[in-house]
């Protein structure tokens, strides 16, 4: 990771005094960050989806986790986007906070992570390029997310609904049809500092190194890479087999229907 900075001392300077003097008084306190504040991605994934987010600053994120530990603050959501998809992620209690902290992203509403497809060499050589329009709206399946939450890959926006009166919170992403994609709602207290420590339940694949020095797991260090290699080449493969075919099939109807002789002539 890089040992640059995403915040400038005089932000981090505000942003430490709004939290220490907002303790007690807000029971929500969203954090908007214009990439990806918790998850990781693996290298490979990273670059081909053009993926930027914190966990390529270490350094930085360590900072604000211990920020953020450190203020008392309760109630602590970010809301991020950039990456061309949606996903809302979570950390369950104790794995970074003493409370769950979400990571809802949603983006974009004019582009998708689909566009990588352009960086392909000869993309209109490439299945996949014409397929973009039939494509599954969920991504799990080629890159599975470590936070048990869906992928959603087309266009879509986001809305954050609280219910004051019932101490409720859902995140919800929209498609560009309006229709509900991905939901996930928390009580207010479960962004509240227990009064009792239970052990951390970061044993699943929600865990996995939110800071980056676990390591990532094998699925997103050699299945997704291997994986998204072969449906890639694949997906050139298939247009140029299938001209192939096409080729030999008329090569071979030239052949049986015999020489064409243009030297006769024809006399009514």
């Amino acid at each position: 990771g890089s040992d640059g900075s995403m915040l400038g001392e005089s932000q981090w300077e505000w942003l430490e005094t709004l939290l220490r003097n907002n303790t007690g008084d807000a029971q929500l306190t969203l954090i908007a960050s214009s990439v990806q504040f918790l998850p990781n991605h693996g290298p490979f994934v990273g670059w081909l989806m053009e993926v930027e987010g914190w966990h390529l600053f270490p350094r930085e994120r360590r900072r604000m986790i211990a920020l953020l530990r450190d203020s008392g603050a309760e109630g602590l959501v970010f809301l991020s986007g950039d990456v061309h998809f949606a996903e809302i992620t979570r950390a369950e209690p104790g794995c970074v906070l003493p409370y769950a902290l979400l990571d809802i992203t949603s983006s974009g509403m004019t582009h998708t992570v689909m566009g990588f497809l352009n960086k392909l060499p000869f993309p209109w050589m490439n299945l996949l390029h014409w397929l973009k329009p039939v494509f599954p709206p969920y991504m799990d399946f080629i890159w599975p997310s470590r936070y048990r939450q869906p992928r959603y890959i087309r266009r879509n926006f986001g809305a954050i609904h609280i219910d004051w009166e019932g101490e409720r919170m859902c995140a919800e992403i929209y498609g560009e049809d309006g229709g509900g994609k991905i939901e996930h709602c928390v009580a207010m207290d479960e962004l509240k500092i227990p009064k009792d420590t239970a052990e951390p339940n970061c044993e699943r694949p929600a865990d996995g190194g939110y800071f980056g020095e676990e390591g990532l797991p094998i699925w997103e260090t050699v299945y997704s890479p291997v994986f998204m290699l072969t449906v890639v080449a694949i997906s050139y493969m298939v247009p140029i087999c299938t001209a192939g075919i096409v080729l030999f099939a008329v090569s071979s109807m030239i052949a049986l229907l015999g020489p064409i002789d243009y030297t006769k002539s024809h006399v009514n």
